[in-house]
């Protein structure tokens, strides 16, 4: 029984690399045998083999992440996004969900909003710098043969407004950047708030 358990628990562990997944699963049933817990036990503990499944892959890629930000070698960010909705995906699978932790997330979430909110606002105008200083130069020149005060004027404007564009456009992506690092370390600390307990139970060791 516990056997037919851990396999459907493994049909469900894609993404992880398969000498990790059978290494976590080989320690879970050591586990649950040392233990001396049944299929029902586990079952009312970590829920069906698709949730322990969730919590396997969050717990997992948490500790991924971890290294992976601890190392020399610049992260991914494909890696990162990988990371953040593994864990969702476990939040919603853990039988033992944290009220606070959700109620914090859903708090979060507002405030991702509105960042987002003031985040598309700044790429806004630093295009519209773009486009607009182009287009006033462009226009500018159109005129060239009627008045070179005009030309002179609208190059001139459209010069600063590019320039302007230009100089924001490096602090917007790093914005861009430090929010999405945030977004992500907050649902790390959202998950790791999640399997907290799971680790201190199995003593620490997924």
């Amino acid at each position: 029984m516990m056997n037919n358990y851990l396999d459907e628990v493994r049909k469900h562990l894609s993404g992880i690399p398969q000498d990790d997944a059978q290494e976590l699963l080989q320690y879970y049933e050591e586990y649950f045998l040392d233990s001396e817990m049944s299929v029902e036990d586990v079952e009312a503990k970590y829920g069906n083999p698709k949730k322990l499944a969730g919590l396997i892959k969050m717990t997992y890629f948490l500790d991924k992440d971890e290294k992976a930000m601890q190392s020399d070698e610049p992260v991914a960010i494909k890696s990162r996004l990988k990371t953040s909705w593994m864990i969702i995906i476990g939040l919603f699978a853990t039988p033992i969900l944290i009220p606070l932790a959700f109620g914090l997330l859903a708090t979060f979430i507002g405030i991702l909003i509105a960042a987002a909110g003031l985040l598309f606002s700044a790429y806004v105008v630093v295009i519209a710098l773009l486009a607009g200083g182009l287009f006033v130069i462009g226009a500018g020149i159109s005129v060239v043969m009627q008045s070179w005060t005009t030309t002179v004027t609208f190059v001139g404007a459209g010069l600063i407004m590019t320039g302007i564009g230009l100089i924001l456009t490096p602090y917007v992506l790093k914005f861009t950047k430090w929010l999405f690092n945030k977004t992500v370390d907050f649902i790390k600390w959202v998950g790791r708030k999640v399997t907290r307990k799971q680790r201190s139970d199995l003593g620490g060791g997924i």
